[in-house]
């Protein structure tokens, strides 16, 4: 797997959300909990932006407008 450098890690402090685009794709970052986690920015559902959505305890991300938990996209990066 090759890895893209999209954002100096100091540009997401703790708490923070952030898209970037990599190709012609638009990633949330996340950084939750002292992970930095990578997903696609929209839901697969209805494509609408995640970067509302509430983190669950096992690491998923509930959609915040229909409410469909979004949890196999994740990649979690220490």
């Amino acid at each position: 797997m090759n890895w893209i450098k999209v954002l100096p890690a100091a540009q997401l402090p703790e708490g923070e959300r952030q898209v970037v685009k990599v190709q012609d794709h638009s990633i949330l970052l996340i950084h939750e909990q002292g992970k930095v986690y990578a997903m696609l920015s929209a839901c697969p559902h209805m494509r609408l932006p995640l970067k509302g959505g509430k983190i669950t305890e096992d690491e998923a991300i509930i959609c915040p407008f229909h409410r469909s938990a979004e949890g196999s996209v994740w990649i979690g990066l220490d």
